[in-house]
């Protein structure tokens, strides 16, 4: 036991975990789960106070509805966005959907049961299908993964319900542009004759809305009654 305790220091020492936000050494941190350190999770920006019942934005006056969703109709009943797509939240998203550090979902995923806990546990929750790609730039499957975890770990009922066919990237895309880019791309894989009433869609950002209330048009399309969206960040 000394021995392997040795070992384990030495190995700490000479190669530590590196935190994906500041890049600082995670010394003696292999019990984590996650490779972010205690300051930079301090340091991240939560959506906190009154927010917008439709997007999830943090409202700045009085009203019930912010101004983008007040005269707009959409298939989803709300979204819930933990953090703000900035910064630090916005590094690690990064890191983890384009570097593929994989443990970050871990951290993902603690953040967002911790949300959901004052949902119903039989809620089917369903990943928001990634945008397809091929050769070297070939998808990872980033909220599949999430789920996978999620499923594991939390015992959430995970749904695979929906696919999506090729496209142009939303990135840089108008609200308008958004939509069009996103009409007609998202598919129910097969007909389910066992649609559950209410599902959480899951997604990373929330940015206008189009993918998750194509992804909702969808799905209430087929039956479902209710849909609502949980995204890690909003870009504001």
């Amino acid at each position: 036991m000394k021995s392997a305790l040795f070992l384990r220091i030495l190995s700490d020492l000479v190669l530590p975990q590196h935190c994906a936000g500041c890049g600082d050494a995670l010394l003696f941190n292999r019990g984590s789960i996650f490779p972010v350190c205690a300051n930079c999770i301090t340091k991240i920006k939560r959506i906190k106070g009154k927010r917008c019942p439709v997007c999830s934005i943090d409202l700045v006056s009085e009203d019930d509805i912010c101004t983008r969703c007040r005269d707009k109709a959409f298939y989803f009943r709300k979204n819930v966005s933990l953090f703000v797509f900035s910064g630090l939240i916005k590094e690690l998203i990064y890191q983890y959907k384009f570097k593929k550090v994989k443990p970050l979902a871990h951290f993902f995923v603690r953040e967002l049961f911790m949300n959901w806990q004052s949902y119903n546990g039989n809620t089917v929750v369903v990943p928001v299908p990634s945008r397809p790609r091929k050769g070297l730039r070939k998808n990872f499957m980033h909220l599949e993964y999430l789920s996978g975890i999620l499923k594991k770990t939390y015992k959430i009922n995970i749904r695979n319900l929906l696919g999506r066919l090729p496209g142009r990237q939303m990135k840089g895309l108008t609200r308008e542009g958004r939509q069009l880019n996103i009409s007609g791309r998202i598919l129910l894989k097969s007909l389910q004759a066992d649609l559950p009433e209410s599902v959480i869609l899951l997604d990373d950002i929330f940015t206008t809305g189009a993918t998750a209330n194509e992804c909702a048009r969808v799905l209430t399309d087929a039956g479902v009654k209710q849909v609502d969206v949980f995204t890690i960040a909003m870009e504001y």
